[in-house]
């Protein structure tokens, strides 16, 4: 592992959620952010699998755990949509998907997610090496927190 990587990761992680993310989560910058970066490292990621320039069994382990949590994280939000229907406090990037496209229902965005990140984890291994695990630890660090904001102010309300 290159620790200089591992560190640029982390502060780059830190700085977009302090400046970034959290500052504009409630605002439309979020869901178009997911498209945006799905639809570049989602090209990508194919084209790597195309060119046999990434192997798949370099992301096996995380995307598993990330698998498993998005299924997780689905059912939570089902179970907060049904309670409360599907609002911003419930899913910012659901919600904004189902206002503005919607004539797609919004199971067709949570089952989507699954190859967009698949297609995104080979390419920031791609791009960032074994360190990508760090990225990627970070992201799902803050959606175990998310996840159980919702849990607490949804489900549980």
């Amino acid at each position: 592992m290159n620790f200089i990587k591992v560190i640029i990761i982390i502060l780059f992680v830190l700085l977009y959620w302090k400046f970034i993310y959290y500052k504009y989560h409630r605002k439309p910058i979020t869901p178009i952010s997911f498209f945006i970066f799905f639809s570049t490292f989602g090209v990508f990621g194919i084209y790597l699998l195309l060119k046999n320039l990434i192997f798949v069994s370099d992301i096996i382990p995380i995307y598993t755990v990330l698998s498993v949590w998005t299924l997780v994280s689905w059912i939570l939000v089902i179970i907060a949509k049904n309670k409360h229907r599907l609002n911003d406090n419930i899913d910012i990037t659901l919600t904004w998907c189902t206002k503005k496209i919607p004539f797609i229902p919004y199971y067709f965005w949570m089952i989507i997610t699954f190859p967009a990140f698949f297609l995104m984890m080979l390419s920031s291994r791609f791009i960032l090496g074994p360190e990508h695990i760090f990225l990627w630890g970070l992201i799902f660090l803050a959606w175990v927190k998310s996840d159980y904001i919702l849990i607490k102010k949804s489900i549980l309300k």
